[in-house]
């Protein structure tokens, strides 16, 4: 007789409110997690013709958009000029909008799971953290696609080189700080809504805040003889060591410009992802059962 196939059973007994031992049982529910992330990609483009092609889609036009409104209308510069002689706000402007949008979606995805799993655990017993991680891979992938479509963008014009292997490095340090960001804010999220509403809010301003469709060097100038557009002191520091700011000044670095960043910046950037990370963790993990118990 063959043997039987093990049942996972979900239980609450036992639950693991510690962060190590919340990622050893987020482990042991790593199939669960599994298939939360593959339904996510089969049902997310249903009853659409173009289907994942949308996923494409969507950030392009949002590119357009801006290429068209602040690249040719405003003609807003685009900082230091690529060594092959490139000059394209739309290169320029895709470099970081494709960090933004996985922070972005990373952030708030990571809300909305945390939020929708609320209803479902109190049937059956599964790590808190479970949707938002599944939410957090698929998230990924959509950015993998737009990462292949960068590359394209850039190998058309023949801006291309060495520096392009860091890219998915940038892109895990901004999923890093938007999962961390998102474990921040899900549970206060799930008591009191205001908080998700709020967080849009300021995710609208944060985005003019942060060199997305500007140049970096408007907050610190290369040139000694130019002064920052930020006259107060305390506000251009914060601006200056944005986590966010960095991150996509040192992605123009690798892609646009194609020079290695800055190895300050990224040791700058790989510690205080993860700090935000593991300190979103451990929050999450110590309030999110008693949350959901709360409700």
């Amino acid at each position: 007789m063959s043997e039987e196939t093990p049942t996972i059973v979900f239980s609450p007994t036992g639950r693991k409110r510690s962060s190590i031992g919340a990622a050893q049982e987020l482990w042991e529910f790593r199939e669960f997690v599994s298939y939360l992330t593959k339904r996510e990609l089969r049902t997310m483009y249903n009853r659409s013709y173009l289907g994942w092609l949308w996923s494409l889609i969507n950030p392009i036009l949002v590119l357009i958009i801006y290429w068209f409104v602040f690249g040719t209308i405003l003609t807003i510069s685009r900082g230091s000029a690529s060594p092959t002689g490139l000059d394209s706000f739309a290169h320029f402007l895709m470099s970081g909008l494709i960090l933004w949008n996985l922070f972005n979606q990373t952030s708030n995805g990571y809300l909305q799971a945390f939020q929708l799993s609320v209803t479902l655990r109190k049937k059956l017993y599964f790590p808190p953290s479970a949707h938002g991680v599944a939410r957090t891979q698929v998230k990924m992938v959509e950015s993998g696609l737009e990462l292949v479509v960068l590359t394209v963008f850039y190998l058309a014009w023949g801006n291309f080189g060495i520096t392009f292997i860091l890219v998915p490095f940038m892109m895990l340090l901004a999923a890093m700080y938007g999962m961390g960001v998102g474990m921040l804010l899900a549970v206060p999220n799930v008591r009191y809504r205001d908080v998700g509403y709020l967080y849009a809010l300021f995710l609208r301003l944060f985005f003019y805040l942060t060199p997305v469709i500007w140049p970096y060097e408007l907050i610190n100038p290369t040139n000694a003889d130019k002064q920052s557009r930020i006259g107060i002191a305390p506000i251009r520091f914060v601006a200056q060591w944005n986590p966010m700011a960095i991150l996509i000044e040192a992605n123009r670095d690798i892609t646009y410009r194609l020079r290695w960043p800055n190895p300050v910046h990224m040791v700058y950037l790989t510690v205080t992802s993860t700090l935000v990370l593991l300190l979103g963790w451990r929050t999450f993990n110590r309030r999110a059962i008693k949350a959901t118990e709360g409700l």
